[in-house]
């Protein structure tokens, strides 16, 4: 049937039998499919589970959000593109570029300039759909040429050319939308099937963030106060940044218990003595330790 779950939001246990509190059970029997059809006319879609109400089960809706980017994609480096034979020898020019920075600062520099490098390689191979049409159209007029002058030699090895480049770029196009979709159940070869298409429109879909919920359960679509409510939550999470960190006091630290290397010492054998007393006292009883 194709169909694969469908990202929710909401309650996270779909379904109460609501009795009393020593016997209440909650659990999650509902769920939200999609299908091919689906996930092809509608990329991004959204399961909200709501609150029960007087039923025993939350009512599901089902959202349809337009794809909206506010900010550019993060780069993405393609497996294959590291087989390539120019990625090796480009990656030991940027790393053997020496400067005077900080071991942090020089490798953060190196790997923007392997990032700068690599974007015209990554490139290429991202454009497989273009070679795969212009090899496949080349291969037809190949052999229809074949059906008139079948023994040409130059023709039957131009043929055996675009098979090998069709077969090169198929598995550059299968090994592209598989890092993509990260369908890992999907055996390797099975990259024509329309449930491997469909898984990838729905991880493209789980990576974008439509709607949160805040603290006093209003949901948020617009992308400007999702994005405030991200920064408020983790700024009040973790803190603001203080442009003056005092040290701590020395004289306090040197006052109180400190771990001496004979405390190291004796800590190491009432350990090892411990894992050897459980070690005895574990063994079969009828052999000797």
């Amino acid at each position: 049937m194709q169909l694969t779950p469908i990202r929710t939001k909401g309650c996270l246990f779909t379904w109460c039998n609501k009795q009393h509190a020593s016997d209440i059970v909650y659990s999650k029997i509902d769920w939200a499919f999609g299908n091919f059809s689906w996930t092809q006319t509608y990329g991004n879609l959204e399961a909200d589970f709501l609150e029960r109400g007087v039923s025993d089960h939350s009512p599901i809706v089902v959202q349809l959000w337009k794809r909206r980017n506010i900010y550019q994609k993060p780069f993405k480096l393609y497996m294959v593109t590291m087989d390539h034979k120019d990625f090796t020898p480009m990656v030991n020019r940027v790393w053997q570029q020496q400067e005077r920075q900080d071991p942090m600062t020089l490798i953060w520099m190196k790997l923007k300039r392997l990032k700068d490098e690599a974007k015209g390689l990554n490139k290429t191979m991202a454009s497989y759909e273009q070679r795969l049409i212009q090899i496949r159209q080349s291969l037809e007029c190949v052999q229809v040429a074949l059906v008139i002058d079948p023994f040409n030699q130059l023709l039957i090895e131009q043929e055996k050319q675009n098979m090998s480049d069709l077969e090169k770029w198929s598995t550059i196009e299968e090994r592209i939308l598989r890092q993509e979709s990260r369908a890992t159940w999907i055996d390797y070869g099975d990259s024509n099937s329309k449930y491997f298409y469909a898984q990838l429109k729905i991880r493209a879909s789980k990576n974008n963030i439509n709607s949160v919920y805040n603290d006093m359960g209003m949901k948020i679509t617009d992308p400007k106060a999702v994005k405030k409510e991200f920064t408020d939550f983790f700024t009040q999470l973790m803190g603001k940044a203080n442009g003056l960190m005092p040290c701590p006091n020395t004289s306090i630290i040197k006052a109180g218990n400190c771990l001496t290397l004979q405390h190291q010492h004796e800590l190491i054998m009432d350990i090892t003595h411990v894992d050897i007393d459980e070690a005895i006292r574990d063994m079969p009883k009828d052999k000797s330790p």
